[in-house]
């Protein structure tokens, strides 16, 4: 049980990135607002702690893939992969709405 809970305070923290994504420039609700509300589903402005453990457990169904109640270290890559896609994503995203990414330069050998 401890390795569990251990395991999804991980997972919790390895997301917090993607979940700041949420919180769109003028929302009102900063960086992971949007995410807070959706887990507060009682609506009382707080995330109880059943709350916080469902958004959990269904992040572990998510990456238990082959669904036999364990993360394989397989498993565990596969998410830290895909989030890291997310971020270069999301990073690429900011970068173009700033202006700030450079004109694509031609491949080497092509002719200019």
């Amino acid at each position: 049980m401890k390795k569990l809970l251990l395991s999804l305070a991980v997972l919790g923290l390895m997301a917090t990135p993607a979940l700041a994504e949420d919180g769109e420039k003028g929302s009102g609700h900063g960086k992971g607002g949007k995410h807070h509300l959706e887990m507060d589903t009682d609506g009382d402005g707080a995330i109880s702690k059943a709350e916080f453990m469902a958004v959990q457990e269904k992040r572990f169904s998510e990456l238990d893939a082959n669904s036999n109640g364990s993360i394989e270290k397989e498993e565990f890559q596969a998410f830290r992969d895909k989030m890291k896609g997310k971020r270069g994503e999301y990073r690429d995203k900011m970068k173009d709405k700033r202006g700030e990414r450079p004109a694509p330069t031609p491949e080497a050998g092509e002719a200019e």
